[in-house]
């Protein structure tokens, strides 16, 4: 089990409740697996970088889990099918080392 942090955008269209019940649904996928979430930051509606299918803004959420590498192969291509996610990225955090 590693650490990651996960930034997920979803469309802007979804209100909150839309967007808790994504969170869900996506945590859902790794609690299969033996991962957990450690913490949820939903930052709200954001402007993007550049358009993603057509969108300028998205909900950001950012959340710290601790997963199984094996298993975000698998669980990412089933998020990625709901229509709702825009993007998501997996961002291994390393532990500080003691001195």
């Amino acid at each position: 089990m590693r650490n990651y942090e996960i930034i997920l955008l979803l469309s802007p269209k979804l209100d909150d409740a839309a967007v808790d019940k994504a969170c869900k649904d996506i945590e859902a996928q790794f609690t299969k697996t033996g991962g957990k979430f450690d913490a949820v930051d939903n930052k709200g509606k954001q402007r993007l970088g550049y358009e993603i299918n057509d969108y300028r803004d998205a909900q950001y959420l950012v959340i710290n889990a601790t997963l199984d590498p094996a298993s975000i192969a698998a669980a990412k291509k089933q998020i990625e099918l709901n229509q709702s996610v825009l993007r998501i990225g997996f961002f291994v955090q390393e532990t500080a080392k003691a001195n």
